[in-house]
């Protein structure tokens, strides 16, 4: 029993981070009607850059996180406005999907050229010994990444529900014809949507980066347990985005503990295809 739980509590950490993809995906797909392959550049690009700036910088925690979230978002909000945000008006849904395709690809490039091909790895936030919580041990850097988790479900629940730029968040998923009649301008909601997306992305790529590692090409990882988690959850829908995050990694630990880790990728696949049928 222990045994199980334990690989339930494994599965609950992995289900938090793509639950946090999945948000980000969400949150574009809701403004743009858009899904943004891109989301999961976003998660690596902050991860690698928090690396640099503790590692090579030499600079503290606090100060890497924040400065390599802020990085992030830099990036998000220039990517959607020199290719994403045009795109919308004059590409259809199909093509801004390859557009999303292509940024993934331009960014991985990128990140290739700067960091090169080599792997990295994080160190704990809180440091690598366990903590034991009735016989079940806990890593503590999976308290690190439920708790950003809950921060930031708690922020976008308050940013859509309780703010007025919420509001026009929200007008322009719903009705962005009425949403610009009533003063609302649609393309800076894009905008806000894209680089709301690389902040939450970015947060994910960070408090996962001590359990992963961390390479160029990572984002892909990402990018598809997102889109599995997003597509089973609900694309429209915040709550069920994270529902499906949670579950799919829940799903992925028992694969791997009690199949084969070869088989976990194809469950997720499987799972996926059976909510889609």
């Amino acid at each position: 029993m222990i045994e199980l739980i334990q690989i339930i509590v494994g599965g609950l950490q992995v289900g938090c981070i793509y639950a946090l993809v999945a948000l980000g995906f969400s949150l574009v797909y809701r403004v743009t009607n858009v899904i943004n392959l891109g989301q999961g550049a976003f998660c690596m690009l902050g991860a690698l850059s928090a690396y640099t700036m503790q590692v090579s910088f030499g600079w503290g925690l606090l100060a890497s996180l924040i400065a390599a979230t802020v990085f992030t978002v830099a990036v998000g909000l220039l990517v959607a406005y020199v290719a994403f945000v045009p795109g919308l008006s004059r590409l259809s849904n199909a093509n801004m999907l390859m557009l999303s395709a292509g940024l993934l690809t331009l960014l991985e490039g990128l990140m290739l050229v700067a960091w090169g091909s080599q792997p990295y790895a994080m160190t704990p936030f809180s440091g690598e010994r366990p903590i034991s919580i009735l016989g079940i041990l806990v890593p503590t850097q999976e308290f690190w990444i439920i708790g950003a988790t809950c921060f930031v479900i708690v922020c976008l629940w308050y940013l859509i529900q309780k703010t007025s730029f919420g509001q026009a968040l929200r007008a322009c998923a719903e009705n962005p014809v009425a949403a610009t009649l009533m003063g609302v301008s649609v393309t800076r909601m894009q905008l806000y949507s894209v680089a709301g997306a690389a902040l939450i992305g970015s947060i994910a790529g960070i408090v996962s980066a001590p359990v992963m590692s961390l390479q160029f090409d990572t984002g892909r990882l990402f990018t598809i347990q997102g889109f599995i988690a997003v597509a089973i959850g609900g694309l429209a829908s915040f709550p069920a985005a994270i529902a499906g995050g949670l579950l799919l990694g829940i799903v992925n630990q028992l694969a791997t503990a009690y199949v084969s880790s070869l088989f976990s990728n194809a469950i997720s696949l499987a799972l996926l295809l059976a909510v889609l049928l």
